[in-house]
C-alpha cells in the first residue's frame, strides 16, 4: 500500500519531464497535474469519509459540512499535502535535468 501512494506523484513528475515546459501550453499542463495530485486525493479522501458515516445519513447538510471539513483538513495539512508533491517536482526536474543534458551533446556537434 505504501507504492500505491508514490504512483501518482512519479508518474506526474515523469510526464512533466517527458513532456517538457518548453512553452505556456505545457506549463499550464505541468501545473494543473500538480493541483489535481493535491486536490483530488483530498476530495477522494472527503467523499469516503462523509458516505461512510452512518450518524449523518439522514442529516445532509451535516454530511455535508463534514466533507467540507475533511477536505479542508485534508488540503491544508502539510503531512499530507506537500509530500507528494515535493515528489512530482523532483522527479520532473530530475527528468528535465536530464533530458538538458542528453540533448547537450547533440547541439554542440551541429555547432562545429
Amino acid at each position: 500500500m505504501r507504492v500505491v501512494r508514490w504512483l501518482a506523484p512519479v508518474l506526474i513528475g515523469l510526464v512533466i519531464a517527458w513532456a517538457g515546459v518548453n512553452d505556456k501550453g505545457r506549463v499550464i499542463v505541468a501545473a494543473t497535474s500538480l493541483l489535481a495530485l493535491w486536490i483530488v486525493p483530498a476530495l477522494i479522501t472527503a467523499v469516503s469519509s462523509a458516505a461512510g458515516t452512518r450518524v449523518y445519513a439522514r442529516d445532509p447538510s451535516a454530511l455535508l459540512d463534514d466533507a467540507q471539513r475533511v477536505f479542508t483538513t485534508t488540503t491544508t495539512t502539510p503531512s499530507t499535502a506537500v509530500p507528494p508533491l515535493l515528489v512530482a517536482v523532483a522527479v520532473a526536474t530530475t527528468g528535465l535535468l536530464i533530458r538538458r543534458q542528453l540533448a547537450a551533446p547533440d547541439s554542440r556537434k551541429q555547432a562545429r
